[in-house]
């Protein structure tokens, strides 16, 4: 079977002042509970330009491998760019946007890209961001 899209939603944890990111469906086929405990209360946070959240696959949080830009998705296999690609596509721009945004990604700067891949099957999904 294919492998379920990486999902990430945000809710606040009233617990916490930090955001955990609740998957949707299809990407769990269980109850994703203890894995939220587990990226909420016990996994390091990152910064984000705005408000970071975690990608999930598997029915697991995924490894989150940091930011990319343009430089270095080009140095990765093409999966992490594809990604990518596929997070800024969801913005519904026109191909020459979504090609200049791509283009203008920067680890240290703005826009950039979080990359994560799968504890389990190895995807790379990702997310974009900037200021």
């Amino acid at each position: 079977p294919a492998a379920a899209r990486p999902r990430s939603v945000l809710r606040n944890d009233a617990n916490t002042d930090r955001y955990a990111a609740v998957p949707t469906a299809p990407a769990f086929s269980v109850s994703p509970e203890p894995v939220i405990e587990t990226v909420a209360h016990r996994t390091p946070g990152y910064l984000a330009w705005q408000q970071d959240h975690w990608m999930y696959h598997c029915a697991d949080g995924c490894e989150f491998l940091g930011r990319a830009g343009h430089e270095e998705l080009a140095a990765m296999p093409a999966e992490a760019a594809a990604a990518v690609a596929a997070s800024v596509a969801e913005y519904g721009w026109d191909q020459d946007e979504t090609d200049t945004f791509v283009k203008d990604l920067d680890a240290d700067a703005v826009p950039t890209a979080y990359l994560f891949r799968c504890l389990h099957c190895r995807a790379y999904s990702a997310y974009c961001d900037a200021d």
